[in-house]
């Protein structure tokens, strides 16, 4: 379903967005797989490869994704990735680890100049994880049981 959300998502973009327009954006948020699309304006999909930066920021401290690693922001940018985008849209994994144990956590995306319009956005925000109470419900069966909202991670449940 969230693939499917996000394939909508990234259509109604394109349809909403001047074709010379840049967009960066979320492609899937999921355990262990982060990533991000990039739509380049008209005239970036003549050149192969664009540099893709990705930065971070978690408790007032920015990092930045230099090749596979993480690492502090020293006052560069490094690139993490590579895009060619002669054939219009291009994916880029963030990353492959579960970040939900970083709830706050903004992630940013950019790809060639940055100072562009479109060329950068915050592509994803880690949430923070919420909590329900138990709420007794009597089933059919006359077993009482907790019910729990959708998309609520129960722990330490009996």
């Amino acid at each position: 379903m969230k693939m499917i959300l996000t394939w909508i998502v990234l259509f109604l973009c394109i349809a909403l967005t001047s074709p010379s327009q840049a967009m960066v954006g979320l492609q899937q948020a999921i355990p262990g797989n982060l990533s991000a699309f990039i739509m380049p304006e008209k005239s970036d999909s003549r050149t192969t490869d664009y540099n893709v930066v990705m930065a971070a920021l978690f408790q007032g401290s920015w990092f930045v994704r230099n090749g596979g690693n993480w690492e502090g922001f020293t006052g560069t940018i490094p690139a993490a990735d590579k895009v060619n985008l002669l054939s219009g849209i291009a994916t880029t994994l963030i990353t492959s680890v579960d970040l939900s144990s970083l709830p706050g956590l903004e992630v940013y995306v950019g790809y060639g100049d940055i100072n562009l319009p479109g060329h950068v956005a915050k592509v994803y925000t880690v949430p923070t994880p919420t909590t329900a109470t138990c709420t007794p419900t009597t089933l059919t069966t006359g077993i009482t049981t907790c019910m729990y909202p959708n998309n609520v991670k129960v722990v330490g449940g009996k």
